[in-house]
């Protein structure tokens, strides 16, 4: 760079500025070109003489840092430091080199020290307080300092109590100390601050309530987890001889996990699997750690790799099911998993509890430990083990047993004991276990404590209960065999609830002492009753603390039953099923095998279509699998490149539109471009960049990317595939995915084209023609999947009536799905009170949000068990699954959006389409009895009959067609019908004056150039509205698709001139968008509604006057500056009259204009 050459020319001089030296080191390090920033800032301060000199130093000591030249940053922070001795972002810097090296009585002096340099009543100086005091609280947290940690953290949030991740800190600390209630007040924050700064572990100590588990866990995955990207590993799997395993830990040396899963490795049927490890273990030179890595046939170390590079590794190798020990514990790194770099991943092991990681397919429980009635509390589907689920290893060695004497331990008492880690004591247990106590006069509780503050706080808890102290005895650490040994010197193990002992639990059994257990409604709460049932000891488990205290006494009065206790466990050890390690691991390797993702051999190879260089690259991505594909070029240019790629069964197929269609995506101003673009992901799914297409299933509809495939291309492939696909036209709308009719009938095409049927009924946008549609999939055999998918999604209520009177005509013998759809999960969350919209700002109520992702979880769980008999490959039924959920929480978030906008924050419950009157009425009639509100999308073909009957309907508000929305100073006016304005003075509610009317219109279709049967009623509606208009003196404002038919036929046939209308407004490309829209202009929240939202409409800009033009360039509006778009907003009230404008709206880049606008102009109906 010329520009760093003459930099380092004057700096060598002593004549270059501070300020160019960091402007020219800034460019070299943006260019990746830090070693010669390094080089500039030393020449620099090699020869000037520079007031600034302390702050070059502390850039240096950056950049060195970067580069892992610690000792180099370490110099350049203590030079600038020497130089400038109240320079606070050294001090810090210099601290966390200090604590990376392990100085961190070092880095706590210099942090104490910035605590005095700073003063947290000075705005400037204050976030470098409370990082301070925050970095002094974590460091001595990790010395085990915890008083003098949370003293220290609390001090930070009595400065600033909004510090959610401070404040997890202090409740977990808490917790370690048995320093309760955990939730003690701290001024400035409340306790549901408190609940929601909880972590995901700490949880599983605070509440047995499977909801505060889950919540827990998906704040977690929302604060520090990468969200899903496209998956690393091929959906159908790999064609391996054996099944490969992966297992994923940090804890594989001298740790629970691996002290439980040893043997687990070593028992492993190398005919049937090959097992790696992915591990980032510290190498701690224990002898279970050389075990571990000896047990491996490949173990790979990831330590020193990205989250990225490590799931690529993953992928690399081709495992088939990855086993992630690790959960949400420390050490984890969750993002790893979010590359998929296998078919399928499951969670073991390291984590009780829902990890709420979205790419975790299962979850390995037992019956017990993970009932059904837990099962939608978690996001990961229950792999269910025959008997417990935990593994053990049966080579532990327990030493001789100890004497009670040499324990510390009275002769002749009944020993309580409980070894489980301190933060799992409870308040509540404690208080329980102080009363068993009181109850067997002779006895004493044995614990493990490493901290002299829990020896303190726990003897002041029982003297507070009226226990002697000296009661308690603390046992300490001792070597692995001599620990197990202990457990003979006990006579019954206490356990902890609701986090109860794992591993612990297991230590007990293993080395012969009972264990007594109080089972809860969580899986933390209910491990050590699943080790109970393996070892036939289920009396052991009780079901609250009353019943867990008696039997606690009961059992220390009767020591005859004590040694028949010890004796069972004695001569079953190695017969019970929790130690038969070898069953366990057959039975494991049995139900991995029948969860895994491998290529069906009796089906034709996959199919790999390459349209352009994006695809090719994309393609190149999965080079292990190439082998398995056929692959169709359909650009000739191509075909030498991928033969050269190392393709197989390549076959050109020649087609003229290629070409030309793909200019579409050489430019980023191109509206379907941009709107497919920014689609959601289960869109985006849809239309894959690379199609791998099964021949199975014949999902070729599958790789229609709407900005490329039109009726040629289709032709095309169809000839190829021995014209067994269905026959569908596809326009280059990416928004007709999201018609609720086509989503349903997507996912149930498979099953008709599985059977054979010979299907036609699709129309041209890409929706199902519901009278050819509903019979064709009852005579396909899928009545009952069918009909509870459709019943389970709000907006098909139209493909659910034909459905249900199809079955009825066929005779069937199925619930009446017009009663069965109100019993759908949202019955529960629409019986949520809301306050009004205007008081939560941007969010709706947390409850809310809450009870719809359950209903979203329990519906997506449903939908896949529901389509299990007919979509055998797992990945594309969950995928459906989770299409159909999410969808469903799009529209359950806009039916309260409108609900609370239009009925003051009562939910819109039933949304109806007025395609077919002949139910539409009753279906009315029955909201109106019930009082459920209503939202009906009215539709060209609706009647005047029809019409007035909408009055019994709560609400009625819908951008199509005939419908209105009404600006009144202030007031909002539901509809009219454009086609009969007598309907507005059939509404009395009208205020005044009126001022503005907006007029949403769709465009008339035709059929081979002939006009709809409404269009006459449609076009005089129009007429006599705007004849009402003049006459009233009301301002109209037109919207519409923008569309030179529908505007000539405005002209022609209306006598409407552009003097008649003061603006005209853009249709969205999407219904659901109106709405939000809507929502949006009136503080609703749109958040939840729809992701695509904001790029599914363009940009708010004038298009060229030349409206015969507006189809051709509507695809391509022009980007208008901010000063544009600022004059565009003052004039919307004051339409040039003689002109024709059409208005396009993105809320992301001009939110902030739209509401600043909105404050000065109340109501603006027409956006």
């Amino acid at each position: 760079m010329r520009t760093a050459e003459l930099a380092s020319t004057l700096a060598g001089q002593g004549l270059l500025p501070v300020v160019e030296v960091f402007s020219v080191s800034q460019q070299l390090i943006d260019a990746q070109l830090t070693e010669q920033a390094i080089a500039l800032y030393r020449l620099w301060l090699e020869h000037a003489r520079s007031p600034g000199a302390h702050a070059v130093l502390f850039n240096l000591g950056v950049a060195l840092s970067s580069m892992q030249d610690d000792a180099g940053a370490e110099d350049a922070y203590r030079r600038a430091i020497v130089l400038h001795p109240a320079f606070v972002e050294a001090h810090l810097n210099l601290a966390t080199l200090l604590e990376r090296k392990g100085d961190a009585p070092g880095a706590i002096a210099l942090l104490n020290f910035v605590t005095g340099l700073t003063n947290p009543a000075v705005a400037a100086e204050r976030d470098f307080h409370l990082q301070a005091l925050n970095n002094i609280g974590r460091l001595l947290e990790i010395k085990k300092l915890f008083p003098e940690a949370e003293a220290m953290l609390t001090k930070s949030l009595l400065i600033e109590p909004k510090q959610p991740k401070v404040l997890t800190h202090v409740i977990h600390l808490r917790q370690k100390q048995c320093s309760w209630p955990i939730y003690a007040p701290i001024d400035g924050v409340s306790r549901q601050e408190m609940i929601e700064a909880t972590s995901a572990l700490a949880m599983l100590s605070a509440s047995d309530e499977p909801r505060d588990h889950l919540d827990a866990a998906r704040r977690f995955v929302a604060e520090k987890v990468l969200p899903p990207t496209e998956p690393l590993a091929p959906p159908n799997g790999y064609r391996h001889d054996k099944l490969r395993i992966g297992y994923l830990s940090s804890d594989l040396q001298s740790h629970a996990v691996a002290i439980l899963t040893a043997e687990l490795y070593e028992l492993h049927d190398r005919g049937r699997v090959e097992v790696y490890a992915f591990s980032w273990s510290s190498e701690d030179g224990t002898p279970l750690r050389a075990r571990v890595v000896k047990a491996m046939d490949h173990y790979v170390p990831i330590a020193a790799l990205s989250d990225e590079q490590a799931a690529r590794c993953i992928r690399s190798h081709e495992i088939d099911i990855l086993i992630d020990l690790h959960g949400l514990t420390l050490g984890t790194r969750p993002d790893i998993l979010s590359w998929r770099p296998a078919p399928v991943q499951l969670t073991y092991l390291g984590f009780p509890g829902p990890t709420a990681l979205p790419c975790i397919d299962y979850v390995l429980a037992d019956p017990f430990v993970l009932p059904p009635e837990l099962a939608p509390y978690f996001t990961e589907r229950p792999l269910y083990m025959p008997h417990s689920f935990q593994i053990n290893d049966r080579q532990r060695q327990v030493s001789a047993r100890p004497s009670r004497d040499s324990c510390g331990l009275p002769a002749d008492a009944f020993v309580f004991c409980s070894f489980n880690n301190n933060f799992k004591f409870t308040e509540e247990v404690f208080a329980c276990w102080m009363r068993i106590l009181l109850r067997v006069p002779n006895s004493v509780l044995w614990l493990v404590s490493d901290h002299e503050a829990v020896r303190q706080n726990l003897s002041a808890s029982a003297q507070r209960l009226g226990v002697d102290p000296a009661r308690l005895l603390f046992a300490a650490r001792v070597a692995p065999a001599d620990y197990l040994a202990r457990y003979q010197a006990a006579d019954l193990f206490l356990d902890t609830a609701p986090f109860n002992a794992g591993t612990t639990a297991s230590d007990a059994l293993w080395a012969g002492l009972p264990l007594l257990t109080c089972a809860g409604k969580t899986f933390s709460s209910r491990m050590a009753g699943s080790l109970l049932l393996a070892v036939d000891l289920p009396e052991l488990i009780t079901y609250n603390l009353a019943d867990y205290e008696e039997q606690a006494v009961s059992l220390a009065n009767a020591p005859e039953r004590i040694a028949a206790l010890k004796l069972q466990l004695q001569e079953n050890r190695l017969r019970c099923s929790l130690f038969d390690s070898p069953r366990f691991v057959r039975e494991l390797e049995d139900l991995l095998v029948s969860v895994a993702k491998t290529p069906d051999p009796n089906v034709r190879d996959n199919v790999l279509v390459i349209l352009s260089e994006s695809d090719l690259a994309a393609a190149l991505a999965v080079a292990p699998e190439l082998d398995y594909y056929k692959t169709f070029v359909f650009d000739a240019g191509l075909v030498d490149k991928a033969t050269q790629a190392g393709l197989r069964n390549i076959e050109f197929i020649h087609w003229d539109g290629c070409p030309d269609y793909f200019a579409l995506d050489q430019s980023s101003n191109q509206l379907v471009y941009e709107i497919e673009r920014a689609l959601t992901a289960a869109a985006r799914d849809l239309m894959p960049e690379v199609n791998l297409l099964s021949w199975q299933h014949l999902h070729l509809y599958y790789m229609v990317k709407s900005a490329r495939w039109y009726q040629g291309m289709w032709h095309d492939l169809a000839h190829r595939f021995d014209n067994t696909l269905p026959y569908i036209f596809l326009n280059d709308n990416p928004a007709q995915f999201y018609w609720p009719s086509f989503i349903p009938s997507l996912i149930l095409l498979e099953t008709l084209i599985s059977r054979g049927v010979e299907f036609k009924g699709f129309s041209a946008g890409g929706r199902g023609d519901h009278p050819g549609f509903i019979p064709l999939l009852v005579r396909g055999g899928e009545a009952p999947a069918a009909a509870e998918i459709l019943t389970h999604l709000p907006t098909c209520f139209y493909d659910a009536q034909y459905f249900n009177d199809e079955l009825d005509a066929a005779g069937k013998d199925i619930v009446n799905l017009q009663a069965k759809y109100w019993d759908i999960p949202i019955e529960r969350a629409v019986n949520v009170p809301l306050v009004q919209l205007s008081e939560c700002g941007d969010h709706l109520p947390a409850e809310l949000a809450r009870q719809i992702e359950d209903c979203v979880e329990q519906l997506r769980r449903l939908l896949g068990e529901l389509l299990l008999p007919y979509i055998r490959t797992a990945d594309y039924r969950a995928r459906q699954a989770q299409h159909l959920a999410d969808l469903f929480r799009a529209q359950i978030w806009t039916y309260f959006l409108l609900g609370s906008y239009f009925e003051g924050a009562r939910p819109v419950k039933m949304l109806l389409s007025d395609h077919d009157t002949d139910y539409l009425g009753p279906l009315v009639s029955y909201a109106a009895k019930h009082h459920i509100p209503v939202l009906i999308l009215p539709h060209s073909k609706v009647s005047p009959d029809l019409f007035f009957s909408y009055d019994n309907a709560t609400s009625l508000m819908h951008p199509m067609c005939g419908e209105t929305i009404l600006d009144a100073g202030g007031k909002r006016v539901r509809h009219f019908d454009l086609a009969y304005p007598e309907s507005m003075v059939h509404q009395t509610a009208f205020p005044a004056p009126l001022r503005r009317i907006g007029l949403l219109l769709n465009a008339i279709t035709t059929s081979g150039g002939v006009y709809n049967t409404r269009y006459t009623v449609y076009m005089d509606g129009i007429k006599r509205i705007v004849a009402w208009c003049r006459a009233n003196q009301v301002e109209l404002l037109i919207r519409s698709k923008p569309s030179y038919t529908m505007t000539a036929l405005l002209r022609e046939h209306t006598g409407i001139g552009e003097a008649a209308l003061h603006g005209w407004m853009a249709m969205p490309m999407s219904e659901f968008a109106g709405l939000c829209e809507l929502c949006l202009m009136y503080d609703a929240p749109t958040s939840g509604a729809l992701e695509f939202l904001n790029a599914s409409i363009p940009i708010l800009n004038p298009v060229p006057e030349e409206l015969s033009k507006v189809e051709a360039r509507v695809c391509n509006p022009r980007v208008v500056p901010r000063a544009s778009v600022e004059k565009t907003l003052t004039t919307l009230d004051s339409f040039v009259a003689d002109d024709m404008n059409l208005f396009y709206f993105r809320s992301s880049q001009f939110q902030n204009h739209l509401h600043s606008y909105k404050d000065a102009h109340p109501l603006r109906a027409f956006i």
